[in-house]
């Protein structure tokens, strides 16, 4: 269409899209006749709120309930060029440097930026679980009448959980200090690198996640309940470990394929 796109499709997980004036959705260009034309052209699409509608029964989750990520439908809105984004240029970063010239932050590589947004979320919630582990295990009265702090079977348990979270959380931020760092100085960030940060990054939200199960196999069957808090923490920092940011096994094998020269092969946000 003249001047811009006319714009329909649904699209799940719009977190927080209740408290949203806008939505930046990605869309992919067809033809007149409904065809994708190869390669396929996958802009940005920036959309007000009257462009759109968020069904409100479409985020019952087992996880994660609390970031309202509800679908978000479009019927035939217009959006005009100036609306639109080229997605390269944003995950390239040549739309921060046009736009954001000499801004380190904007010169962040987005892939990595974004994805370590989801880390430290879950990273986040691991140590919300931490904290439920210590407040639950300072008053439980185990079945045989001791006290569960005095069990070394917690305290080793909890000892081994805390370091390994503050090695998640070191991990992660001292990966983000190096490249930003290197924008600062001017230093391109090379692809090796980025695949580095990226593998630094879910190897950290698993070591969180083995450390919130460690806790919770040692919190006992009270733990179960509803008024629990440590329950909903290892029901959400499960539901984050599928997010795409936090799949890993497509991360390892790229980081690896670089280290022998071969083509990266499939990447995620890189």
């Amino acid at each position: 269409m003249d001047g811009g796109f006319l714009f329909s499709g649904r699209w799940p997980f719009g977190s927080g899209s209740d408290h949203c004036d806008w939505a930046v959705l990605g869309g992919i260009v067809t033809d007149d006749a409904g065809n994708i034309t190869p390669p396929p052209d996958m802009p940005h699409f920036v959309l007000p709120r009257a462009d759109y509608d968020i069904p409100q029964d479409s985020w019952n989750v087992v996880g994660l309930a609390g970031t309202g990520s509800k679908d978000i439908v479009v019927e035939n809105a217009f959006v005009p060029d100036h609306r639109t984004l080229d997605a390269h240029e944003v995950g390239e970063g040549i739309l921060a440097e046009r736009n954001r010239p000499g801004n380190p932050l904007c010169a962040m590589p987005f892939g990595v930026m974004f994805s370590s947004a989801i880390s430290a979320a879950t990273l986040g919630i691991a140590e919300g679980a931490l904290a439920a582990f210590l407040a639950y295990t300072r008053r439980r009265i185990t079945i045989v009448g001791s006290r569960a702090a005095e069990d070394p079977h917690q305290l080793t348990g909890l000892g081994e959980a805390a370091a390994d979270l503050d090695a998640s959380r070191t991990h992660l931020l001292a990966t983000m200090d190096r490249m930003y760092e290197d924008v600062l100085a001017g230093r391109a960030i090379s692809l090796e690198t980025r695949a580095e940060a990226r593998r630094n990054q879910v190897r950290a939200s698993r070591r969180a996640t083995d450390a919130v199960d460690a806790l919770f196999r040692r919190a006992g069957g009270g733990s179960l309940r509803l008024d629990q808090p440590l329950q909903r923490h290892w029901r959400d920092v499960h539901a984050a470990m599928n997010h795409l940011c936090n799949v890993a096994d497509s991360i390892y094998e790229g980081w690896s394929r670089d280290q022998f020269g071969l083509p990266a092969g499939i990447r995620v946000l890189v």
